[in-house]
C-alpha cells in the first residue's frame, strides 16, 4: 500500500516536472534512493524529509500527510543529531 509520503513525493516531482535524477542531484543522493522512496522500499530519515521539503518549497507536514495544504512553507522543522 502506497503511503502519503510516496504519493506526495511523486506528485511534487510530476507537478514541477522534476526527474528522479534532477531531484537526486539537488539532494546530493542517488537516483536509486529517490526510486526506493517512491516505491516504499526505504523510508526517508528526518534530514531527507526536510531536504525534500526545502527542494519543493513545501512543509514537512504536507509531505507527511499531517496537512493537506499545498503551499510554500514558512517554517520547516530541522533535525538535530543526538
Amino acid at each position: 500500500m502506497e503511503t502519503i509520503f510516496q504519493k506526495r513525493l511523486k506528485y511534487l516531482r510530476i507537478y514541477y516536472n522534476v526527474s528522479q535524477k534532477k531531484l537526486a542531484d539537488g539532494l546530493n543522493i542517488t537516483t536509486k534512493v529517490i526510486s526506493d522512496y517512491e516505491l516504499g522500499k526505504v523510508e526517508p530519515n528526518c534530514k531527507a524529509i526536510v531536504d525534500i521539503a526545502h527542494f519543493f518549497n513545501v512543509s514537512t507536514d504536507y509531505l507527511l500527510g499531517v496537512s493537506d495544504r499545498f503551499a510554500p512553507a514558512r517554517f520547516v522543522v530541522t533535525c538535530k543529531k543526538k
